[in-house]
């Protein structure tokens, strides 16, 4: 009787230890809400970053595997809402709740993450889809339940609190986006690698797990509590939004998701492919979602509307060079028009600002067309749809029509039209009259804008002859004439960095030129190896091919290659592979795994050219990579690395992988001559060969480099990052 008693003591005791639980989850159910939405949306983002980062090497370092991934990351969204949408529309509360759980609970069996797979597939020949599947199969399932809890909680808030407004959520979990971009390049990436950075996430998704078991037994404690109502909705109607108003909300969200594709791509590409030129614009992205969300009076119509304009008149200036045919003229008054447009850092700033009164614009009119919270999942499942059709759009659609960044120009007349548009609906009587004439100069601006555009598309320019796009970027060939040789050539340009010029003239045909003339580092280093015969010289990134024009005969060239576009170039619009004495062999694909396949000490020279462009492969300057290469190296062998960069200074990554391998090291630079013929280059030279070291010539133009490479910056396969050798 007394075991009984206990028993039933217990029991009670246990019932109401569980009921005061219940309630104290029930009355946190709000806190629990802003926690949950705040790491949600913190591991959302931040395994954005993180996973691009680890797949980047395998791909060559473009910009365009940050883009495919981040369409990628807009689908998964958009699926996250779907599923969200779903589970408010089809199951009771406390249903939603427990499958919500469940689904998170099957997430562990993709924990820890890891990509490692997926190096062996760096060389394939469609490495979008290749970057698609590896995502889908490791972390597909993980974020889309992370995609979803946003709305899935805004709708359970709206209901278990009555009267709150649950687009504030919205903003919050913006917010905790924000901390997760901001954090990556200045706090993650410089102090983990990138195993931890895996690890780590996947025990915030644990945490996350906690939370939304707790919430659960509120939702349960609740039982069929949950009320309907309207907090924060524009119109008293409880209608389903029409087919209309859900094209709106579609083709906003779709135009500011593209907005951001577009500025991403170019800063990209034009300056350095690194996780803070990828997150600074998607950080500013997502502020203007929470400028709007939070609170409508952050959003006045009329000034951004009219911020806009004005920066998408100064790109638009910046873009089409207007200015040109004044430049003698204002260059002889103290006005140089050339330093405007070839500032990167004032282009990428206006264009990023740019772009970001654009998608304020288009977020502040998506929160004041919003619905009432019954209509919360539709709402958000356009938005969602709007950014997976505008990231679609720009990488699949335009690389496909477009064989440049045409899209850009396009966007600023949209961005202008826009702008206009909203000024003049603005309504305010005083308004009316500048905002028409306002609306007329602009839309001159935009007729400009789509003139140039259309002429480019149709005719092209006098000096461009071929164009060319693919995942890797875009590449041209122009015919331009060079004051230094006195004779035109054909000019290899990816994006708007050169890569390569060849002479028309037969007798300078063969001559390298640019970043390989005369007295520059690879020169000299030729020079000083004449001596040598049959050499096996390795060279990673083709570009037209103008180290083949110092090949001897029975010598070998191996090129690495990563786009098999710039093989057809240079040896279509180009002739160095073609007629040189050596035996040049083109192997496509990466590298580093292109290259483990070769046998020991199979080269005599080794050159790393891949670091003159946009795109920088840092695991080609890792220890690793400089393990391997050393196994390929003969024991006098020879590497000189090319670091000829606007934004980056290489110079102390090289020294520090040189010091642990202890190999001599020489760094020349040449001076910018001007012309095409003598373009500025900076080249580092590696070695154990005291004959080479020793070469009076190579010595006589290198210099001590100490300044430009300490303190020293060792990267590796998992820790490397591009923001410690930012050249400020």
């Amino acid at each position: 009787m007394a075991s009984l008693q206990a028993h039933v003591g217990l029991r009670g005791s246990l019932n109401n230890t569980l009921t005061r639980v219940q309630s104290r989850l029930r009355n946190s159910f709000g806190l629990l809400c802003c926690l949950s939405t705040l790491i949600s949306a913190f591991l959302l983002f931040q395994v954005q970053p993180v996973v691009s980062k680890s797949i980047l090497p395998w791909f060559g370092g473009g910009h365009s595997i940050w883009t495919t991934c981040l369409v990628f990351f807009q689908v998964a969204l958009l699926v996250g809402y779907t599923y969200a949408h779903l589970l408010v529309r089809l199951f009771s509360p406390l249903k939603q709740a427990a499958l919500h759980l469940g689904f998170v609970s099957c997430a562990f069996l993709f924990l820890p993450l890891s990509l490692a797979e997926g190096q062996e597939l760096g060389g394939s020949s469609n490495p979008g889809f290749v970057i698609t599947w590896l995502l889908i199969a490791n972390v597909a399932v993980p974020y889309v339940l992370l995609a979803a809890t946003s709305p899935l909680l805004q709708a359970w808030y709206s209901r278990v609190q009555p009267g709150k407004i649950p687009y504030r959520l919205y903003a919050l979990s913006n917010v905790g986006s924000l901390v997760a971009l901001l954090s990556y390049p200045f706090l993650v990436e410089p102090n983990l690698g990138v195993r931890d950075q895996l690890t780590i996430w996947s025990i915030g998704f644990v945490a996350f797990a906690v939370l939304c078991c707790l919430l659960g037994i509120a939702i349960a404690s609740s039982g069929t509590s949950f009320q309907k109502n309207e907090p924060g909705s524009t119109s008293a109607s409880h209608t389903s939004p029409t087919i209309g108003t859900m094209a709106k909300w579609v083709g906003l969200a779709g135009c500011g998701s593209a907005s951001l594709l577009i500025m991403t791509n170019h800063i990209s590409t034009d300056m350095a492919v690194m996780p803070l030129m990828w997150l600074l614009p998607l950080s500013l992205y997502l502020v203007t979602f929470i400028i709007s969300f939070e609170s409508p009076r952050w959003y006045g119509r009329r000034w951004w509307a009219l911020a806009c304009g004005c920066l998408m008149v100064a790109f638009l200036l910046h873009l089409s060079e207007v200015w040109t045919p004044w430049d003698d003229f204002l260059v002889a008054i103290g006005i140089s028009t050339r330093a405007y447009y070839n500032n990167l850092m004032l282009y990428a700033l206006i264009g990023v600002s740019a772009m970001f009164c654009f998608c304020q614009v288009c977020h502040g009119e998506l929160y004041r067309s919003r619905p009432n919270s019954d209509h919360l999942t539709t709402f958000y499942l356009c938005i969602a749809g709007g950014g997976a059709v505008g990231g679609l759009l720009i990488s699949v659609v335009c690389p496909v029509i477009f064989s440049a960044f045409h899209e850009t120009k396009l966007l600023v007349a949209v961005g202008l039209a826009f702008s206009v548009y909203l000024i003049i609906r603005d309504g305010s009587e005083n308004w009316k009259l500048p905002a028409v004439g306002l609306g007329v100069i602009t839309n001159t601006l935009v007729m400009l804008a789509l003139g140039i555009e259309y002429n480019d598309l149709t005719f092209g320019d006098d000096e461009t002859i071929i164009r060319q796009r693919n995942f890797y970027g875009t590449l041209s060939v122009a015919k331009e004439y060079d004051s230094a040789s006195r004779s035109t050539g054909s000019v290899f340009y990816h994006g708007n960095t050169l890569h390569g010029f060849q002479s028309d003239s037969p007798l300078m045909a063969m001559t390298p030129l640019t970043y390989y003339s005369e007295k520059t580092g690879v020169s000299l280093a030729f020079e000083a190896l004449s001596e040598r015969k049959a050499m096996r010289v390795g060279v990673v990134g083709l570009g037209v091919g103008t180290l083949a024009a110092f090949g001897r005969p029975g010598e070998r060239f191996d090129f690495f290659e990563i786009n098999p576009n710039v093989e057809e170039l240079a040896n279509t619009a180009f002739t160095y592979l073609r007629d040189s004495q050596a035996d040049c062999d083109v192997t496509i694909g990466d590298a580093r795994i292109s290259m483990q396949g070769f046998p020991d000490r199979a080269f005599d020279f080794l050159v790393l050219d891949a670091f003159s462009g946009d795109a920088i492969p840092a695991h080609l300057l890792t220890l690793e990579a400089f393990e391997m290469y050393d196994r390929l190296m003969k024991a006098d062998g020879v590497i000189a690395v090319h670091i000829s960069n606007l934004t980056l200074n290489l110079a102390p990554v090289v020294a520090a992988v040189a010091a642990r391998q202890n190999l001599e090291m020489r760094y020349v630079e040449k001076e910018d001559s001007g012309s095409l013929a003598g373009t500025g280059s900076i080249w580092i030279l590696l070695s154990r060969d005291k004959t080479f070291l020793a070469n009076e010539s190579l010595n006589a133009h290198s210099t001590d480099f100490a300044e430009y490479a300490t303190p020293h910056v060792l990267w590796t396969d998992d820790k490397n990052c591009l923001l410690s050798v930012f050249d400020h």
